[in-house]
C-alpha cells in the first residue's frame, strides 16, 4: 500500500510538471523567464525528492510534507508571474487539493485548502484589476473540491477497511485449515474443529455429533460450553437424515435445531451445520448463541474443510482397524495350534500398550507398539512344533532355532509396507540390557525402547501363564523376578513403568 502511494505521488507530479511545460510551450504570450526559472526549480526539487525518496522510504512523511509546502510556495510563485488572479496555474491548487485529500484525509484536504486559498489571496490582493467575486468563487471552489473528494476517500477507506478484514478472514482460515490437516485423531479434530468454528460464528456454545455406522445412532464427540451430563447418551440416526440426503452430501447450514434438546432452550439462537464428506454421512454441528452469528459464509467454507477432513481421518482410522483385525485374526489362527499360547499376543499388547502409556507415548508411537506387540511371535510359525512344545528342557541346538523367531518374524512381515515401522522393535524384543540378550546383542539405549517394553510385557506374560515345560508363575513370583532382572535383562525405566501399571490394576 506504501508503495502504491508513493507511486501516485510521484506519477501525478510528473504529470503536472508536464501540464505546465506544455503551457510553457503552446502558451501564446511571450515565455516569463521568471516563471520558467520557477518551473525549472520545481523540476530539479522534484527529481531530487524522487531520489530521496526512492533511497530512504522511511522519511516518505517527512518528505510530504516538505513537498506540500514547496508545492504551495512555487505554486504561488508561478501564479504571481503568470497574470497574477487570471492565471491558469490556478488548478495547481485544485489539483493539490484533490490529491491531499484522496490519500491523507478530509482534514489535511482543509489544511490544503486553507492554505492555498490564503496564497492565492496574496496574489490576488496584488492584482490591481482583481474581481473579489471571482477569488471567492475560486476559494469556494477548493474547499468544494475537498467535500467532493473526501466522499470518493471514505469511500475508497470503507472498501479498503472491507478487503483488510476479508484478507485477514481468508489468512485466518488458511491458517485453521492448515491446522486441521495435521490432525489425524477424529475426537482430538472435531474438538478443535469446534473450538474454531464458535471462533468463526461467536457462539457461545457448540457440539459435534458423529454418526456410528454399526449401532445405527449419533453420539457427542466434542462439546463446547455446555454440561455433559445435560447431554443424551446418543441420537437416533433418523435426525442426520432429516438434514442431509445419501445423494445431497453437501455442508448445509439451516436456523433451527434438529435435536430439540432441554437445555436449548437457554438460548435464542441454534444453527445446525451439517458434516458431509464425499459420499460419506459424517455428523452435524450444532451452535448455540444469544444473538446473530457471524461470519456464516466462512463458516460453511470451514465446516466444509472439516467435514472432508473428518471423513479422511475417519477412513483413516478404519483401515487402520481393518488392519488391525486381520493382523489380530492372524496371529489368533497361529496360537490355536498352540493351547499353552492361545491369546498370549493379545495380553501381551495389552500390558505393552499401558506401559506405553505410562512413559508418555504418543498415540502414534502407541499404535506401533500395539502393531509390534501383536506380531512379536509370528516368527515361531516357522519354528517346528516339537520344539515349541517340547515339555522338557531345550537342547542347545534346539534353544538356537528358538532364537531364530524374531529374524523369521522379520522377514514374515518385511514385504508389506504398513510394516515396516516395527520391523526393528519384534527384531530386537529378546534383547537384554545388558547386552547378553539375542539376535544382535544390543546394550542399554542401543534397544528400541518399544522393544524393551515389549521385552517387560512379554516376560511378564509368560511367567504368568501355563507352558508345556513348566506351570505358571504368580503374579507376585513374576513381579519380583522382574524386578530381580532391572538393570539386567529389562530397562529400569521401563520396570519402574511396570510397577506402576501393576499397582494400578492391583497386581
Amino acid at each position: 500500500m506504501v508503495d502504491q502511494i508513493i507511486g501516485d505521488f510521484h506519477r501525478l507530479r510528473f504529470l503536472a510538471l508536464v501540464g505546465a511545460l506544455l503551457f510553457f510551450l503552446f502558451n501564446s504570450e511571450p515565455i516569463n523567464k521568471k516563471a520558467f526559472l520557477i518551473f525549472l526549480i520545481a523540476v530539479i526539487y522534484s527529481i531530487v525528492l524522487y531520489a530521496y525518496l526512492l533511497k530512504k522510504p522511511e522519511k516518505r512523511d517527512f518528505g510530504y510534507k516538505v513537498s506540500f509546502w514547496l508545492d504551495c510556495l512555487l505554486l504561488t510563485a508561478l501564479i504571481y508571474y503568470t497574470g497574477l488572479g487570471h492565471s491558469l496555474f490556478y488548478f495547481g491548487y485544485v489539483l493539490l487539493v484533490a490529491i491531499h485529500t484522496f490519500y491523507y484525509g478530509p482534514q489535511f484536504g482543509l489544511l490544503t485548502a486553507t492554505v492555498s486559498t490564503a496564497m492565492y489571496f496574496i496574489v490576488c490582493y496584488l492584482d490591481p484589476e482583481v474581481k473579489w467575486f471571482d477569488f471567492l468563487f475560486k476559494a469556494g471552489f477548493l474547499f468544494v473540491m475537498v467535500i467532493g473528494v473526501a466522499v470518493v476517500y471514505w469511500e475508497n477507506y470503507r472498501l479498503k477497511k472491507l478487503y483488510l478484514e476479508e484478507i485477514s478472514k481468508l489468512r485466518d482460515l488458511t491458517a485453521k485449515t492448515q491446522k486441521i490437516a495435521q490432525i489425524q485423531d477424529l475426537k482430538e479434530l472435531a474438538d478443535f474443529g469446534l473450538k474454531m468454528a464458535v471462533n468463526i460464528s461467536g457462539a457461545l456454545a457448540g457440539i459435534v455429533w458423529v454418526l456410528d455406522e454399526r449401532r445405527k445412532n449419533l453420539h457427542p464427540i466434542a462439546v463446547f460450553g455446555i454440561e455433559k451430563k445435560d447431554l443424551p447418551w446418543v441420537l437416533p440416526a433418523e435426525i442426520l437424515s432429516s438434514l442431509i440426503s445419501a445423494e445431497n452430501c453437501e455442508a448445509i447450514i439451516t436456523g433451527e435445531s434438529f435435536t430439540k434438546l432441554t437445555f436449548e432452550k437457554n438460548y435464542q439462537k441454534v444453527y445446525t451445520v451439517c458434516l458431509a464428506g464425499k459420499e460419506q454421512r459424517i455428523g452435524f454441528l450444532n451452535l448455540y448463541g444469544n444473538g446473530e452469528f457471524k461470519n456464516l459464509d466462512y463458516l460453511t467454507i470451514f465446516c466444509g474443510y472439516l467435514a472432508s477432513q473428518m471423513s479422511i481421518v475417519r477412513l483413516y482410522e478404519q483401515s487402520k482397524e481393518l488392519c488391525f483385525s486381520i493382523t489380530q485374526a492372524l496371529v489368533m489362527a497361529i496360537e490355536a495350534k498352540d493351547s499353552y499360547t492361545a491369546g498370549h499376543s493379545l495380553r501381551v499388547t495389552a500390558i505393552a500398550e499401558k506401559i506405553g502409556k505410562k512413559l508418555g507415548f504418543s498415540l502414534e508411537r502407541l499404535e506401533k507398539l500395539r502393531k509390534a506387540a501383536l506380531l512379536h511371535d509370528i516368527g515361531k510359525i516357522g519354528i517346528s512344533e516339537k520344539i515349541l512344545n517340547k515339555p522338557g528342557k531345550l537342547l542347545p541346538e534346539e534353544y538356537r532355532e528358538i532364537q531364530n523367531h524374531p529374524g523369521i518374524g522379520v522377514e514374515i512381515i518385511k514385504p508389506i509396507e504398513q510394516m515396516q515401522d516395527i520391523i526393528e522393535i519384534i527384531y530386537h524384543h529378546h534383547e537384554w540390557y545388558d547386552g547378553t540378550g539375542y539376535p544382535a546383542r544390543l546394550k542399554g539405549e542401543e534397544i528400541p525402547l518399544e522393544a524393551r517394553v515389549l521385552a517387560v510385557a512379554d516376560a511378564f506374560e509368560a511367567m504368568t501363564s501355563d507352558r508345556s515345560y513348566r506351570k505358571a508363575l504368580t503374579k507376585e513370583e513374576a513381579i519380583a523376578e522382574i524386578i530381580k532382572q532391572k538393570g539386567k535383562q529389562f530397562d529400569p525405566q521401563v520396570v519402574e513403568a511396570f510397577l506402576e501399571v501393576v499397582k494400578e490394576v492391583g497386581g
